[in-house]
């Protein structure tokens, strides 16, 4: 009787096999690497621009038309090798269920890739260093020097941006929606969509620091948020009240808040939150937010208990 090694689905099945049926996924997977070349001008491309539009998924039925794809060992399991032994894949897709995000690798597996090339090999090491380690680690010759090269550009472009699919999902669960939503409501939402891969778990914790450090997403009353198009007031509008409010603020001396801001420029009080949110799209120079609906003067010194 053949002994069997297993390894495990991204669905919660467990598929047995035997070692030569790993070996050859083994292979399959080393050229499945291999062959990125076919698609590195659709990754380069839309990693670049990418928006979330239907153009920046890969489903399965495109994969087909790569080389590789045609063979008797199932394309999940593939997958599922890479994903399990922390190959340099990981660097090019984001996997929920079967469709492929052309994204940034998530944080903590961006720590897992640094693990296995090299012990921070990004930083102190230039493009030429990281190189030579991916040759190594992948044991790619002088031909396949031209990939090396463009998974290092893209290795280091990932990380400026390794949060950026969590990020990319807030933004779109936010933008979804008519009006302004609930943080709690917003997390779920992406946890609904990130929960779907084992590998892609989020916390309300993150998505809330996400929201609060987002320059294109504003905090509202009692834990909302909003993006532009729910203010629903026009930008010539939006642009007279954020100068108003400058003036106020740079006038005041001290802290200020949104609320007194209304009361001087004849606002009902409910314009508060909207005025807040105004001053945080327009990013007017002179001013800095402290928190709490509270302004004041660019580079004032405040207590902690203010923020």
């Amino acid at each position: 009787v053949t002994r069997s090694s297993k390894i495990s689905g991204r669905n919660r099945n467990r598929v047995y096999l035997t070692r030569e049926r790993i070996r050859q996924i083994e292979r399959k997977a080393i050229d499945f690497l291999k062959s990125f070349e076919n698609i590195w001008s659709i990754t380069e491309n839309e990693i670049k621009k990418f928006e979330g539009n239907d153009n920046t998924i890969l489903k399965v039925e495109d994969l087909k038309v790569l080389p590789w794809f045609n063979t008797d060992i199932k394309l999940e399991l593939i997958l599922d090798y890479i994903f399990e032994k922390r190959l340099i894949a990981n660097c090019f897709l984001v996997r929920i269920n079967s469709i492929f995000y052309l994204s940034p690798i998530p944080e903590n597996d961006l720590y897992n890739l640094k693990r296995k090339i090299g012990s921070a090999f990004i930083g102190k090491n230039d493009k030429s260093v990281v190189e030579e380690k991916i040759k190594k680690t992948l044991h790619l010759n002088e031909n396949n020097s031209l990939l090396a090269k463009k998974t290092t550009d893209l290795i280091f472009l990932l990380n400026e941006k390794c949060n950026y699919p969590l990020e990319l999902l807030v933004k779109e669960v936010l933008n979804s929606s008519e009006t302004p939503m609930h943080y709690k409501e917003i997390c779920s939402k992406v946890v609904a969509i990130r929960n779907e891969s084992p590998a892609l778990k989020v916390s309300l914790n993150s998505v809330k620091n996400y929201l609060i450090r987002h320059n294109d997403i504003a905090p509202l009353q009692k834990g909302f948020y909003c993006v532009r198009k729910h203010l629903d007031m026009p930008e010539e509008e939006q642009k007279r009240l954020a100068k108003s409010a400058r003036n106020i603020i740079l006038g005041n001396g001290n802290q200020i808040h949104a609320l007194e801001i209304c009361s001087k420029l004849r606002l009902k009080q409910s314009m508060d939150w909207i005025l807040n949110a105004i001053l945080l799209f327009e990013k007017p120079k002179g001013i800095q937010y402290l928190g709490r609906l509270v302004w004041t003067k660019e580079g004032t010194t405040t207590s902690r208990e203010t923020i």
